[in-house]
């Protein structure tokens, strides 16, 4: 089971803001996600772990800071995504796994029923953008509905047809081959106009070449500014029992 946490890190100057972090913890293990975010420590709640929007700020502001509590939703809601789908490719192998698939920079792919299109299934290949906005990859039609989502880099999908049309046979699909990655709301190709049964991720053929990086230099320790950095991670599972839970 893992689960997470947002936290806020005051600043060690007066007067100016602190940053927002993620806590995810897995098998006793914590690990730190960092983020963009920036709010004063009076704009943070430490009973409810979330941003408090006060009524005597500015408008320019309270917007502002909706867009963090909205952004932040959305990174728990992509965080819990990512853990489910290593439970259905069997299990979550460490707290590292997950912050590794939170890249923005990671190639997803969707297979998905489109509303729009007659229900057709759909495959699409995206990556999120860096942004402080809720990004809707299944669009705006709430009956849209998602088959799979995986961030296998060569994925692999089997289709079982259904129906009148049961008599065929299952198609595989290399998604690399199938459609090239594009923004996350472009509509995406048509998988088949026969009825479906199910779709279902198979395991890939198909692998990225390591990569040679040169060791980095080691530089300067900076200045710790963690308030938990004193604390074991036994301390810090302790602390947050009964914390929100990804399941």
């Amino acid at each position: 089971m893992a689960s997470i946490k947002v936290k806020f890190r005051p600043s060690t100057a007066s007067g100016r803001e602190g940053s927002i972090y993620y806590q995810v913890i897995h098998g006793r293990i914590v690990r730190q996600v960092k983020t963009d975010y920036r709010i004063f420590d009076t704009e943070w709640d430490k009973r409810t772990s979330s941003v408090k929007i006060l009524s005597e700020i500015g408008e320019n502001r309270k917007r502002y800071l909706r867009e963090v509590a909205e952004h932040i939703d959305w990174d728990t809601r992509r965080l819990k995504a990512i853990v489910a789908q290593c439970d259905r490719q069997g299990g979550i192998d460490s707290a590292d796994s997950i912050v590794e698939k939170f890249d923005p920079n990671k190639i997803w792919t969707a297979a998905l029923y489109d509303a729009d299109q007659q229900n057709y299934p759909y495959l699409k290949r995206f990556c999120f953008e860096g942004s402080n906005r809720k990004q809707n990859y299944l669009g705006d039609n709430k009956n849209t509905r998602l088959i799979l989502l995986t961030d296998e880099y060569y994925p692999r999908l089997e289709v079982i047809f259904g129906g009148h049309d049961s008599f065929r046979e299952a198609m595989v699909i290399d998604a690399e081959e199938f459609i090239a990655v594009k923004g996350f709301k472009a509509k995406g190709k048509r998988i088949t106009t026969y009825t479906v049964d199910t779709i279902n991720e198979l395991e890939p053929t198909r692998f990225p070449e390591p990569t040679n990086e040169q060791p980095e230099q080691p530089e300067e320790e900076p200045e710790n500014l963690d308030p938990d950095s004193d604390k074991s991670e036994g301390d810090i599972i302790d602390e947050i029992t009964g914390q929100m839970k990804l399941f």
